[in-house]
This record gives C-alpha cells, structure tokens and sequence, in this order.
C-alpha cells in the first residue's frame, strides 16, 4: 500500500493547490519541512469535523511544538477559498487548509472521510492514516487517542501501533 501511495503522492506534488494563507502548497513542499507533517481532511458541514475541533488544536499545541507540521485540505466538490478562510479564522485553526475540490489530495492519499488524518515523513510516506480519535460525537474521556499515541511513537522513533484506523467523518461529495 505504501509504495502505491508514493507513486500516487509524487503524481500530486506537481501541482500547487491554493490555500487560506494565501500561499499555494504541495504535499512535496509541506513534507520537505518537517520530520513528519500531519494533513488533516476537512469539511465545513460536517458535525464530527466541529465536534472535534477543540481535540484537533489540542493536538496540533502539543505537537507542532515538537517540529510537527499541520494543513487541512478541503476536498469536497464545493470546496471555497473564501468559505475556507472564514472557517479557519471562525474555528481558530493556526493551520491553513488548501482548497481542492478536484480532490488530488484525497485520491493520492486513499481518503474518503473528513477528519481522516494522514501523517507523512519528510520522504512523503505514509506513516498513519485515520482518525483522530474512535470517538464520533459524543467525545468521552474514553476516547482512544489513536493520533496521538502514533504521533508519540513516531517521534520517539518507533512505528506506531496502528498505522491505520477508521476515521468517523462524513463522506467527502466529490464531483
């Protein structure tokens, strides 16, 4: 699956996608700056995305800190750079998220739901993909922290336990 993915992400790396920072941005060029770079799938509507978006900056304080680097890509087919902005400054995100409608991003990377988190190495390759946590809505203080603990793991150097997981988002309206 892996080397699939690699061949699908430097497919991608060709072609710069807008963003809400005003900078257009390639998997290639986000990979490139940090040991690992966490792409989060967004989606404006859907209810387990904002459900979890206090968990989401959690994760993105506690680890972007540690040299992890953070983008959303908004992969649904009326994906909007103005619509985008506005959320980004609504949610409070310190991350900007790369408009895609096309959904380059989602194929090379084999994602179907928002809120799936893929993370890659500096190399591009995928080292976790899934969710957050395996809580949909209802954010219990049971949740497994499935990101986090691949996130540790892969910066103390070990493969995490899981590298993939169900995400628990809505299905990304493709063209």
């Amino acid at each position: 699956m892996t080397a699939m993915l690699l061949l699908l992400l430097s497919q991608v790396n060709a072609a710069p996608l807008p963003a809400t920072d005003a900078i257009a941005h390639s998997l290639r060029d986000e990979t490139a700056r940090r040991a690992f770079t966490v792409v989060l799938f967004f989606s404006r509507e859907c209810p387990v995305q904002r459900s979890h978006d206090a968990r989401l900056l959690e994760l993105v304080r506690d680890f972007a800190s540690k040299g992890v680097g953070f983008i959303a890509v908004d992969a649904q087919a009326d994906a909007s750079l103005e619509k985008d902005t506005e959320a980004v400054r609504a949610r409070g995100y310190p991350f900007p998220i790369v408009v895609d409608p096309e959904g380059t991003w989602a194929d090379a990377l084999g994602v179907r739901f928002s809120t799936t988190l893929v993370v890659l190495d500096v190399r591009g390759r995928v080292r976790y993909r899934g969710g957050l946590d395996d809580d949909r809505v209802r954010l219990s203080t049971e949740a497994t922290p499935l990101a986090r603990r691949a996130l540790e793991r892969l910066l103390a150097g070990q493969e995490p336990e899981r590298v993939e997981t169900k995400a628990l988002g809505c299905v990304l309206r493709r063209r």
